[in-house]
């Protein structure tokens, strides 16, 4: 794959990310006939992207969010102090293409971004992929809006926010536009985002969260416009409980969001 061109390895990621119009996504799929390289290339991407995807899942809950820790930082700043705890990024293996196809995203402004952090160990370094807003919504909904745990209620709502975020918040009110789907992983914002999808009518909506103290300047963009697949999305965004909230949808007011508030079971 290091052979690519950087153009090459930035139609691969776009393609990937699902940021391509549909006549370049028919040229790229042209291009993937005529290449075996080109298809041995988007072969090894999906599986390096489906090891990230495992390790996500797999240590999300075992890193347990640090919760006491994150609150210690909290209530450190509360009180003046300006220190702050991150959680360490986890490691993912290096795929061969991955320098080159840092540089080209940078080069060509692609829809994702990586930063380099130093490891535990001397000379060490571990590696994030920090999709866009725009590249996690699409490729969320480019792959069939499918959670990996499935939820419905405010109850379930409530309980996954309390696992993994220590807060207990649901939707104050159950909304007749408005269905839950569940919850996914990503690291938009840290290596320990979640992500609640839901929709309004038959519209997707994706709201990206984490601890506010995780975002240290490496949290997605500004709160305003995306453009993906050639159409505007927005963002909106809310603190709440020390949590960090960014609901993306073509819809120009947020859903989710602005519906939040403390939860007791079964009310």
């Amino acid at each position: 794959m290091s052979n690519l061109s950087p153009q090459l390895l930035d139609d691969l990621d776009r393609y990937l990310d699902g940021g391509m119009s549909a006549a370049e996504v028919a040229g790229f799929e042209r291009a993937l006939e005529s290449s075996p390289q080109l298809r041995a290339a988007l072969d090894e991407a999906r599986s390096w992207q489906g090891d990230i995807d495992a390790s996500l899942r797999a240590q999300f809950s075992a890193a347990a969010l640090d919760l006491k820790a994150s609150k210690r930082t909290t209530a450190r700043n509360a009180g003046g102090g300006d220190s702050a705890i991150t959680a360490p990024p986890r490691t993912l293996r290096f795929p061969k293409w991955l320098p080159l196809a840092a540089a080209a995203a940078i080069g060509c402004a692609g829809l994702l971004s990586v930063y380099f952090i130093s490891g535990s160990r001397p000379g060490g370094v571990v590696a994030t992929v920090r999709p866009t807003l725009a590249a996690l919504y699409n490729s969320t909904v480019d792959t069939g809006f499918k959670p990996e745990e499935v939820c419905t209620t405010r109850d379930k709502f409530a309980e996954w926010l309390g696992t993994k975020f220590g807060v207990s918040l649901a939707p104050r009110e159950e909304r007749s536009d408005i269905t839950l789907v569940g919850w996914s992983y990503s690291t938009a914002i840290s290596p320990y985002t979640g992500v609640l999808l839901a929709k309004s009518g038959d519209l997707p909506i994706i709201v990206a969260l984490d601890l506010k103290v995780r975002e240290s300047g490496k949290g997605p963009p500004a709160v305003g416009e995306l453009v993906a697949h050639n159409k505007a999305l927005h963002v909106h965004k809310a603190v709440i409980d020390g949590v960090a909230f960014y609901e993306v949808s073509p819809l120009d007011t947020p859903r989710i969001i602005d519906n939040l508030g403390p939860h007791a079971p079964g009310k």
